[in-house]
């Protein structure tokens, strides 16, 4: 969930985000229940997408419909693309029904919900529930004494973390997340220095 929100927050400006859903229909020459298959269909769309928006980038989580007990795959996918009307859309994607709109919230804490529920399904064993596209900048992550000498050089640029948080962990005690976005940075309002937290060591630490 963390790199799914780092990659949206990295990747995608608020002005161009959309939400689209694409579906699959009955009556297709596939199983479309197998999600090995369906994410195959995906990448098929994927470039026919790229002939006319190269730049198209995309994170792609995969579920299961089983409220209407059909149990076919969809794909909920935060994209960038350009206004496309909806019915050339739907031709492009070929098998079954799509939705595409401006999302009035944060699209990849909705995302979350489905990587959650996603985590429980047996159907995704040994296999990837979700994905993104290659073009996608991957955020740098420092752990330990380099986290620690990260965060300090940062704060000598008088820059403030865009999002923190902390959490229990059963290996290393208490684990403290912060996180830089270079592009909107955050100047700090204090010019106190920060106090580093140094990580516990004990014998069950672990990379």
């Amino acid at each position: 969930m963390d790199t799914i929100r780092r990659l949206s927050v990295g990747n995608f400006r608020l002005d161009e985000m959309k939400h689209l859903t694409l579906t699959f229909k009955g009556g297709l020459d596939f199983d479309i229940k197998d999600i090995t298959i369906c994410n195959k269909k995906y990448n098929t769309f994927e470039k026919k997408i790229r002939k006319i928006h190269q730049d198209y980038k995309y994170i792609k989580v995969a579920e299961f419909q089983d409220k209407n007990k059909r149990g076919a795959v969809h794909f909920h996918v935060m994209c960038n693309l350009p206004y496309i009307d909806s019915e050339v859309l739907e031709k492009m994607w070929g098998y079954g029904f799509i939705k595409i709109r401006k999302p009035p919230y944060d699209i990849a804490k909705y995302l979350f919900k489905y990587l959650i529920k996603n985590s429980y399904d047996k159907r995704f064993e040994g296999k990837r529930s979700w994905s993104h596209s290659k073009n996608l900048v991957v955020s740098k992550v420092w752990y330990q004494q380099m986290a620690i000498a990260g965060r300090q050089d940062l704060a000598d640029r008088n820059l403030a973390p865009n999002y923190s948080y902390s959490y229990e962990s059963n290996f290393n005690g208490m684990i403290h997340v912060y996180e830089y976005d270079l592009n909107n940075p955050i100047p700090r309002t204090t010019a106190q220095p920060i106090n580093p937290i140094p990580p516990k060591k004990d014998n069950d630490d672990r990379k």
